[in-house]
């Protein structure tokens, strides 16, 4: 009897994952932005990364990663995608994007101004799609502070 029970609520979680998966295939775009996590803070080094998908058929969408803060400072940069590779040769891209944003170097090499770069700033990820028309985009808010801890996982460390 119990048995029963039990193979019935496995079918029933079963199929309600299944039908929540179908829901969440019907979204024809989207971005999210995993890191750095809204609100906290961090050093002026920190890994900016995510995920972004565009449901068209090349697939070549390009991710850029804005951080800009009131007093006029901005770092644009593409974020490259992740890739699967076999022997050399891309096998095909993942959805996921990073890329690593050093203010006191970035900043450098934007301009000769040397501003202190602590404070808020926006870190915005958006999806452009081939054509290079902006699709969707998201934005955190957080802090940078020099000598803050970093939040980085490193595996092994």
């Amino acid at each position: 009897m119990k048995a029963k029970y039990l193979a019935l609520i496995g079918v029933a979680f079963l199929v309600s994952l299944d039908v929540l998966f179908f829901i969440l295939d019907l979204s024809p775009s989207g971005i999210k932005l995993s890191a750095p996590l809204p609100g906290k803070t961090f050093p002026r080094h920190f890994i900016a990364e995510g995920h972004a998908w565009h449901k068209s058929t090349n697939s070549h969408h390009i991710i850029k990663v804005i951080a800009e803060n009131k007093k006029g400072q901005r770092i644009v940069k593409t974020a490259p995608r992740d890739a699967v590779k076999y022997e050399g040769q891309i096998l095909f891209l993942l959805n996921s994007f990073h890329t690593s944003i050093d203010l006191n170097k970035d900043l450098q090499q934007a301009s000769s101004a040397a501003l202190n770069p602590d404070g808020i700033w926006k870190v915005t990820a958006v999806l452009n799609d081939e054509a290079g028309r902006e699709i969707l985009k998201t934005t955190h808010s957080i802090r940078i502070r020099q000598g803050a801890q970093s939040r980085e996982f490193k595996a092994f460390s």
